[in-house]
């Protein structure tokens, strides 16, 4: 049988004591449920007056705190395991920028890589333009050297001189290339 003090009455079975479900008092942490126990206990001792706490409530009270250091506990670790994972996604999003910023530089590598070529063949093609005119003067000078040639005037030292010197020309346009 449970014996209470004089200021503790027992609990009324009216309506108007409130009573609490052990979940409500889970809510609470368990530091303010044995704050409580203990303050209540230090009031009692210092009025000099016996402490009598049902064992009952004592398992409960225990009990209900242990619950809720494994619920906290247990919060913490899901915590822990968010953030980690959170970690995880920014670092994922971080390489992801970073390969995004790679592949920016390397499109704008082959667009450099894309313009020099198209210079380059533009560059070759008035290479080529110049060759090919070049080489169509030289056509139009060997045909007018064999024009010469096959002159009746051979012997004519002016004609003969004006052939050598389109001749050294012809060669040493050539020669320079080569």
């Amino acid at each position: 049988m449970q014996r209470y003090t004089e200021e503790q009455s027992a609990p009324s079975k009216g309506k108007d004591h409130k009573t609490t479900h052990p979940t409500e008092t889970s809510k609470n942490s368990s530091r303010s449920l044995t704050s409580r126990i203990s303050s209540a206990s230090n009031n009692q001792s210092k009025r000099n007056k016996p402490n009598i706490v049902p064992s009952s409530l004592l398992n409960r009270i225990s009990l209900v705190a242990s619950k809720a250091n494994d619920v906290v506990s247990t919060a913490t670790e899901l915590a822990a395991i968010a953030k980690d994972c959170l970690t995880s996604a920014n670092e994922g999003n971080d390489i992801r920028r970073e390969k995004n910023d790679i592949s920016k530089g390397l499109l704008k590598i082959k667009e450099k890589e894309n313009q020099l070529v198209a210079e380059k063949n533009q560059i070759v093609a008035k290479k080529k333009q110049v060759v090919d005119k070049e080489h169509q003067q030289s056509v139009t000078q060997m045909n007018d050297m064999k024009m010469l040639s096959q002159n009746k005037n051979l012997e004519d030292p002016e004609a003969r001189r004006v052939i050598l010197l389109i001749k050294e020309k012809i060669k040493n346009k050539w020669l320079a290339r080569s």
